[in-house]
């Protein structure tokens, strides 16, 4: 199903959206860090989820971008470098469990290049999210063993006087949660989604400021 946009992608926007998805369909061979499946299909999965729970267009496609700074090469034009001079996070074994810093890298890559700012800003907190939930031992226990390790490199569970001033500030912390859990629901082999294909038509629109209320998945786009 194809929704049509009210205005053209100019010729910038075009480059932007198409060098965003070239990166991101090269992921489908990359690990996605510490898991069983690939970096693209956890980015799918996790947009999936956010459709099929009756989420707006933009939060469906933050949800596909919310890790798109683990992926990014660091010498685009918006120089970005400065939010990673630590490296990556490691594990007990030494091995990387993600970029550090990479939800901001994302967060400053997508505001600079137009995108709206819900979109950035969600993109932005995913971690922020992660660390507010994981105060709930349900909910760090439910973590898979990278995500805990990366947790730690991330700063830990948030403490009661954070949480009470998080909540107390931030309107958008609801979908800011919800987002998290896509995240964290987002690897699950074999699963069967949308391609990243289709996802372009919404991606454009929500680029635009154009994103709609909800997100229009229909079973034949779900592709075995």
């Amino acid at each position: 199903m194809t929704l049509p946009l009210k205005t053209r992608l100019s010729e910038e926007q075009n480059a932007h959206l198409r060098f965003i998805f070239d990166l991101m369909s090269k992921q489908d061979d990359s690990t996605y860090i510490g898991e069983q499946i690939s970096q693209l299909a956890h980015s799918l999965q996790a947009a999936h989820l956010a459709a099929t729970s009756g989420e707006s267009e933009n939060v469906a496609i933050a949800a596909l971008l919310h890790d798109i700074g683990q992926v990014l090469p660091l010498t685009t034009k918006n120089d970005i470098r400065h939010l990673h001079k630590q490296g990556d996070i490691l594990d007990e074994e030494g091995k990387s469990v993600g970029r550090i810093g990479h939800e901001l890298i994302g967060e400053k890559y997508l505001r600079e290049n137009g995108w709206p700012e819900e979109v950035s800003a969600l993109v932005g907190a995913h971690v922020m999210a992660k660390r507010y939930l994981a105060m709930q031992l349900d909910y760090f226990n439910s973590l898979s063993n990278a995500s805990r390790s990366s947790l730690k490199g991330q700063g830990g569970p948030f403490s009661e006087e954070e949480a009470e001033h998080l909540r107390a500030t931030d309107p958008m912390l609801e979908k800011k949660i919800a987002l998290r859990k896509f995240d964290d629901g987002a690897k699950v082999v074999g699963k069967q989604t949308r391609t990243l294909k289709q996802w372009w038509e919404t991606a454009c629109r929500v680029y635009l400021g154009q994103g709609r209320s909800s997100v229009a998945l229909l079973e034949v786009e779900v592709q075995d």
